[in-house]
């Protein structure tokens, strides 16, 4: 059984990538290293970013596995997950891809909720409204009407 469409960005297909330099056609590829024993490809497409410094997050990608790219917030029971981006020139058809050669960039991607750190809950303050039970009810209305989704952190 397929656990379904995987969520994705809203408004843009991918996020905006700036280059140290000037770049043609380039591969953009991520994985999560932690979802389990093999990475899962949450992105992998091919750009052409005509020469500019900068991949739009509106750039339509040119093919790909994945051409939309998997948003990356952890599960809502399990550890944190790290992921690995790699931005590599798109080689010429006729000559084999060698990754020396043709790579960018790359960069490790850390996401967790907030429950994963520790060091928010050291400015947690507990609110004591003593026999107001109209403040106790306004409090306690206020914390069910908070979304449900887990909200994550990206560093």
């Amino acid at each position: 059984r397929s656990p379904g469409p995987r969520p994705t960005l809203q408004k843009w297909p991918h996020p905006q990538i700036e280059l140290d330099r000037p770049a043609g056609w380039v591969h953009v590829h991520l994985e999560d290293k932690s979802a389990g024993p093999a990475p899962r490809v949450l992105w992998d497409a091919v750009y052409d970013m005509g020469g500019t410094e900068v991949l739009k997050s509106t750039a339509p990608a040119m093919w790909g596995q994945r051409t939309d790219m998997e948003l990356i917030c952890p599960p809502l029971h399990g550890p944190p997950h790290w992921y690995e981006l790699t931005i590599s020139k798109e080689g010429d058809a006729k000559r084999r891809p060698s990754m020396m050669q043709d790579f960018l960039g790359s960069q490790v991607i850390t996401s967790y909720r907030p429950d994963h750190d520790p060091q928010l809950y050291a400015f947690t303050v507990d609110l004591d409204f003593g026999d107001d039970a109209k403040k106790k009810g306004i409090l306690s209305s206020l914390l069910q009407e908070q979304p449900t989704h887990p909200k994550c952190t990206v560093m």
